[in-house]
């Protein structure tokens, strides 16, 4: 029996795994090798970074599948030049390149990382491989609640978003209905998004396939006087990121620190944190900025807290504080990319809620219920059998 092709698009190389988008579509790799798959991962270099090329042939080696790097070209004669996030990704470099793969190896699977890879597959030749389209996030509202964040509230800051972004929105709103039409499967990373796109699609093409995300070591619960809590932020040029590091620095951990001294001490971790934070740290703040061994410094925290409610999507930071079974405080909206799991983290839904929710996490006990339930829960959620399982029903 011929071995089994399946194509993998990614906006941005993928090695270092290290970003939240990166490590689901090194998750996509992982299943598929498992599957038995030969897999050939075509990526695109990067528009503000320098790209490793040598770094990523490493570690496609290492995983055992093939790369092919596409060039990032605006072409001015392209019909898609000035839509969302996809000019650049449809040229005639990458066309080709893409074409010549498929005529030659005959994939049978094309799977696109992302709704903008919908204006490309529609130029494709695709044979008879079977379309699947990986949702990251509901980009027209992931959009809008970005656009919300830099333009602040009000009826005026409303009426100048819509004039100046609604060409954007309506280009995003295209795309999902393009990617509707041409996919087989539609694989959504958020349950949020998932239940979104079926009741205002009317579609069952959507499926709830959350991130694998791999044998995590588990955080033990400890009884300390002072207790250590985590805001993974990621990268503070992200302004979704940059909201729930603000939230926190201004509104909880005022409160927090006055309600209960010297009782939390809080860490902040992410790329441009220091640039942010830096003039706010104190004995009970602590400022990180990137961490390369960022599980050491995890094995030592006692709370993570996710004050972000905008953004669509996962919030991976978020799954990941589960599995690892540390008691998680967040809005609920943080806790949107997954099925509602009682007794397994905590709802906050102004500064408020969150001292009340730092004071009942002075427990020993509740800690412990928490992480119990949480690591429980997410590993039946991103098992890899159950993943595995979910693909072959699919029948891949």
């Amino acid at each position: 029996m011929p071995t089994r092709k399946v194509f993998i698009f990614s906006p941005i190389p993928i090695f270092p795994a290290i970003a939240a988008n990166q490590k689901d579509i090194l998750g996509h790799v992982l299943l598929f090798k498992e599957l038995g798959y030969d897999i050939t991962l075509f990526c695109y270099n990067r528009e503000r970074y320098p790209t490793d090329f040598d770094l990523n042939r490493q570690n496609a080696l290492k995983y055992g599948i093939k790369i092919e790097f596409l060039k990032r070209k605006r072409e001015q004669d392209n019909i898609y030049t000035y839509w969302y996030q996809v000019g650049p990704l449809v040229n005639v470099h990458a066309i080709r390149t893409i074409q010549s793969h498929i005529e030659s190896e005959k994939p049978d699977i094309l799977l696109f990382e992302y709704t903008r890879f919908a204006y490309l597959c529609s130029l494709l030749k695709k044979g008879d491989a079977k379309i699947i389209f990986r949702v990251h996030n509901f980009e027209l509202f992931h959009n809008y609640d970005k656009a919300k964040i830099n333009m602040g509230d009000g009826l005026y800051n409303w009426l100048k978003m819509i004039k100046r972004d609604w060409r954007v929105w309506l280009s995003i709103l295209f795309g999902e209905r393009l990617m509707l039409k041409l996919s087989d499967e539609i694989l959504c990373i958020s349950w949020g998004d998932f239940e979104f796109y079926k009741r205002i699609f009317l579609t069952n093409k959507p499926i709830y396939f959350p991130l694998y995300l791999g044998e995590f070591t588990k955080v033990d619960v400890k009884d300390k006087e002072t207790l250590d809590v985590i805001y993974m932020g990621g990268n503070f040029s992200n302004n979704v990121n940059r909201s729930g590091g603000d939230y926190l620095v201004k509104k909880i951990i005022p409160l927090v620190n006055k309600k209960h001294p010297k009782k939390f001490r809080f860490h902040i971790t992410g790329r441009g944190a220091r640039e942010v934070y830096d003039m706010k740290q104190t004995e009970n703040l602590i400022v990180h900025d990137f961490v390369e061994d960022i599980e050491s410094l995890y094995n030592k925290m006692d709370i993570a807290c996710i004050p972000i409610k905008a953004g669509r999507g996962c919030k991976i930071k978020m799954l990941e504080a589960l599995k690892k079974g540390v008691p998680t405080i967040g809005f609920r909206r943080t806790f949107s990319g997954i099925p509602y799991i009682a007794n397994s983290f905590i709802f906050a839904e102004n500064a408020k809620d969150y001292v009340k929710a730092f004071e009942k996490l002075l427990s020993v006990s509740i800690r412990q219920e928490l992480s119990r339930n949480s690591q429980r829960e997410v590993d039946i959620l991103t098992n890899k059998e159950r993943l595995l399982s979910c693909l072959r029903d699919l029948g891949f």
